[in-house]
């Protein structure tokens, strides 16, 4: 759990959140976390008959690679969940075509990825994403987007204001002051540029449902 003191305390509550929505709407008997690190959203699956997590450099990862290149027979994985990892990789739409691949047909894909944010803050950081983006490139890995929610602008705004202030005690304050208010912001609706920090979907291989929060 992030501490309210925490610089990324607003987008990972979000995707938190979100993530917990998308898994209790969600059945899985076979789920692979792409991207997975320290497997922080193992817990939310505990009917799961098998978990794997597939990571180039994670010492828990169960396997270790990249999501351009798994070594997965197809269609073995009914939910398939890849967190803040699209914008790291070399090739989004091959590891996309991958994950399809990988996916049973009547499987669900839950993704993240960054909109607005800054560069630089891991070794390899190649892009960023619109949901205009994420259509498109879905799309050519053949799958829809059946639901999608983006974190909305004061919230998103307040997130990056996070990044910059100091560390000691002075700036834990306003950190605080920062992640407290930001929830009761954002019910002030999307006025002013449409800044989303995160996005966070999920998908299927079949028609398009296109819902949308």
């Amino acid at each position: 759990m992030e501490m309210i003191t925490d610089s990324r305390y607003l987008v990972r509550n979000f995707l938190t959140e979100n993530l917990v929505k998308c898994a209790q709407d969600t059945p899985s008997n076979r789920v692979l976390d792409v991207g997975c690190g320290k497997k922080p959203y193992k817990a939310l699956f505990p009917n799961a008959f098998f978990y794997v997590g597939i990571d180039i450099s994670s010492i828990l990862a169960d396997v270790k690679g990249v999501g351009e290149y798994m070594p997965f027979r197809n269609k073995i994985f009914d939910t398939i969940i890849c967190t803040q990892m699209l914008e790291h990789v070399e090739n989004p739409i091959k590891v996309l075509e991958e994950l399809n691949r990988v996916m049973t047909d009547n499987g669900v894909l839950i993704l993240s990825t960054h909109g607005f944010w800054v560069e630089g803050h891991e070794r390899t950081d190649y892009w960023r994403w619109t949901l205009q983006g994420l259509n498109k490139i879905f799309k050519e890995a053949g799958f829809n987007i059946i639901w999608s929610n983006s974190m909305k602008p004061f919230p998103s705004f307040f997130q990056l204001v996070s990044l910059f202030l100091p560390s000691g005690f002075i700036g834990k304050l306003f950190q605080m002051l920062v992640n407290l208010s930001a929830p009761i912001l954002k019910e002030f609706g999307n006025r002013g540029p449409n800044i989303n920090v995160v996005h966070i979907l999920k998908a299927t291989k079949g028609h398009s449902i296109d819902e949308k929060t």
